[in-house]
């Protein structure tokens, strides 16, 4: 089917609202259709800037004085029409009259569409409902040209933003991963002082043996600690996660307890009583060292909790198509909106004394090992926090 040149025209117009590039040839367009599909001998458009409206485009009705042209806004109808007709007149003396158009979309005034004819006698019913119809299509297609242009800056400013946004979230997440990495620190390293003064002993007694295990525990928990500082380093560089392996979670939390050990037996309390109830899961890929941070994590709240002499509980087992490790306590528990929180980095129940770190770092953990982190607590009754991991052969991707 061969389509005529009015209609071609008309999708012309309404596919430029949505072409960046051609949107400036909107204005020349309308010029032309209106002065060829109506009949007139010349058509122009007025468009309103801020404060003033100036003719954009003219069709039959060439003066370069247009360009500096400023119109009053509010000089519409038979005012402009006017004007038009007075200066189109300098151009040429066969104008004879003149008829316009408002063009209005969505309650916005953008201008008005005129035209220019020789003789009255070509002014027609058929002439002014083509050009009311030419008007609004105009206006239709100079708003959603607008509203694209709109919708253009703001994905502009959106994207500045998010880049801005990316770089503070960012800095956000270091600053708060080298606050979690202290935090671990605190915990991992603080055995390390007691290793001393053990083996300072043993050496003294002449216990050679014994002060060589001392010093075995105190390189691991050296080589933990070095751990942790690497992650954080490899944080700040963007550098890729370290490899997950297959690990045995039995293990680990056999290493956790050994770590959290000096730290319950230097308080003033007595020490709580440690229940281990580990057993028979199946490995699954972790990074060993984040899990170890996060089961003392675990032990350390744990150990804040109980009253002297409590009980602290680990068990490993597997639970859907998973394993799981999980430390539990007989303290007091917690109130529903206190359990619903634990997780949110900087809450913190324990005043100036705790970071609100701790429980946030090991939940992060999780997320980046695919697992969960499911809290069980109700006053009076204690809590326990299970860390569950997936059963997988293949590593997971690092986070982007």
């Amino acid at each position: 089917m061969t389509l005529d040149a009015s209609l071609r025209d008309w999708l012309r117009l309404s596919r430029l609202a949505t072409d960046p590039a051609g949107r400036t040839r909107i204005v020349p367009l309308v010029a032309e259709m209106a002065a060829k599909h109506v009949g007139a001998a010349a058509a122009l458009v007025a468009l309103i800037d801020g404060e003033t409206m100036r003719i954009t485009a003219a069709h039959g009705c060439h003066d370069t004085a247009f360009e500096e042209w400023e119109l009053d806004p509010d000089a519409l109808g038979p005012e402009l029409e006017e004007i038009i007709l007075e200066r189109c007149r300098k151009v040429s003396e066969r104008f004879e009259i003149v008829r316009s158009a408002p063009l209005i979309a969505d309650a916005a005034l953008f201008g008005s569409l005129v035209v220019v004819f020789e003789s009255a006698r070509e002014i027609g019913d058929d002439s002014l409902q083509i050009l009311a119809g030419i008007a609004d299509l105009a206006a239709l297609t100079l708003s959603s040209a607008s509203q694209f242009d709109r919708l253009e800056r703001v994905n502009v400013e959106l994207r500045a933003t998010r880049a801005v946004l990316e770089k503070t979230e960012k800095l956000r997440a270091l600053g708060e991963m080298a606050a979690g990495v202290s935090h671990d620190l605190k915990n991992i390293l603080n055995p390390l002082g007691l290793y001393m003064q053990l083996a300072q002993r043993q050496l003294a007694s002449g216990e050679i043996d014994q002060a060589r295990a001392s010093l075995d525990e105190m390189r691991g928990v050296v080589r933990r600690g070095t751990d942790l500082l690497e992650s954080l380093r490899h944080f700040s560089r963007q550098a890729p996660d370290a490899l997950e392996q297959q690990v045995d979670l039995n293990a680990l939390a056999r290493e956790a307890m050994q770590i959290a050990k000096p730290r319950m037996s230097s308080g003033r309390r007595a020490m709580p009583h440690v229940i281990e109830q580990l057993a028979d899961p199946p490995t699954v890929l972790a990074r060993a060292t984040e899990v170890v941070s996060a089961i003392v994590n675990l032990l350390a709240n744990a150990q804040d909790v109980v009253s002297s002499g409590g009980t602290i509980t680990v068990r490993t087992g597997a639970q859907d198509d998973g394993a799981f490790v999980e430390v539990e306590d007989d303290g007091p528990g917690m109130a529903p909106d206190v359990r619903e929180r634990i997780f949110e980095p900087f809450f913190t129940t324990k005043g100036d004394a705790g970071t609100g770190l701790g429980l946030a770092m090991v939940y992060a953990t999780m997320v980046r090992h695919g697992g969960k982190a499911e809290v069980t607590s109700e006053l009076g009754e204690g809590t326990r926090i299970r860390l569950w991991f997936p059963t997988r052969d293949e590593p997971r991707p690092s986070p982007q």
